[in-house]
């Protein structure tokens, strides 16, 4: 369990480090109530890093849990199979190390880094780019007190137990891995390039403070113009490819498991990352497109 929260939450803080894609909103709690004649589904945007003093969660979003007959996450962290297929995914092949991945510049800066860390390089000669990326971005939101325990997909995942609600996963970890995995060459090396130089430049910190400020506003706005600053520092070639893999395709995905959730149920609690919520091609938008009418709550 522990390394199945790890890899989610490893995912998660690469998703908002750097998409961003939202539109314009007033300062209220991210949550959405969508109406087709006696179906109510309640969507909770969510920021899945996570603290102590994140908790309690607003009324509204208690409210809108109760409700609920059943539960939808992103992910059933608690699907060891899917981890454990997961975690081979963001490794290199047998007779291939980082070194030889990664151009040289770019290692000579990794190294840098991880000296500057106490961190001996031989420890992630055998991750992939991606997996490097998201290990060393759990190392700093560690150090800032986020911790996979107080995320919401395992607050949500425990209360659903608790509670006896039915939960659904709408992606599996080994699914959200293989999206990583799938990423071209030069957006991998992009996004591990701006996550070091963030490390070096002691940007998580302020970046992530202001993300879980705006969050806790529900400050959509706000929230936006964090992630999508980080987005823009991606070579502009590499932008559709990321946004249409990280987003549109997953969006896609998650309207489908919705969907499917739906069968037999008339309310529904879902929780994903606020940026599947907001903007073009959303499943917001995309619930819409299928007659659902959607008031901000």
């Amino acid at each position: 369990m522990r390394n199945t929260k790890f890899l989610l939450h490893c995912l998660a803080l690469c998703l908002a480090l750097f998409a961003g894609t939202a539109a314009a909103q007033s300062a209220r709690t991210l949550l959405w109530e969508a109406r087709a004649g006696v179906t109510t589904v309640y969507l909770f945007g969510t920021i899945h890093v996570g603290r102590a003093d994140m908790y309690p969660l607003p009324k509204s979003v208690e409210d809108a849990w109760h409700a609920s007959r059943k539960v939808a996450l992103e992910a059933d962290i608690g699907n060891q199979e899917s981890a454990l297929a997961a975690m081979q995914i963001g490794m290199l092949p047998e007779g291939r190390s980082l070194d030889r991945e990664l151009p040289a510049d770019l290692y000579a800066a990794l190294q840098r880094t991880l000296a500057a860390n106490n961190l001996p390089v031989e420890a992630i000669q055998q991750l992939k780019p991606f997996m490097l990326m998201l290990t060393l971005a759990q190392m700093e939101y560690g150090k800032l007190g986020y911790v996979p325990e107080f995320g919401l997909d395992v607050h949500f995942t425990r209360r659903a137990a608790a509670e006896g609600k039915p939960l659904i996963g709408l992606e599996t970890i080994e699914a959200q891995m293989r999206m990583m995995d799938g990423l071209s060459v030069p957006l991998q090396q992009a996004m591990l390039k701006m996550t070091i130089e963030d490390i070096d430049a002691g940007r998580l910190a302020p970046m992530v403070a202001r993300l879980i400020s705006s969050w806790q506003d529900g400050n959509a706005r706000a929230v936006h113009d964090v992630l999508h600053s980080e987005q823009a520092r991606l070579p502009a070639p590499l932008v559709a490819e990321f946004r249409e893999k990280f987003l549109t395709e997953r969006n896609r995905r998650m309207l489908a498991g919705i969907q499917k959730a739906l069968v037999g149920c008339d309310t529904l609690f879902v929780a994903v990352g606020a940026l599947h919520l907001i903007g073009p091609d959303s499943v917001t938008e995309m619930l819409e497109k299928k007659g659902f009418t959607l008031t901000r709550r």
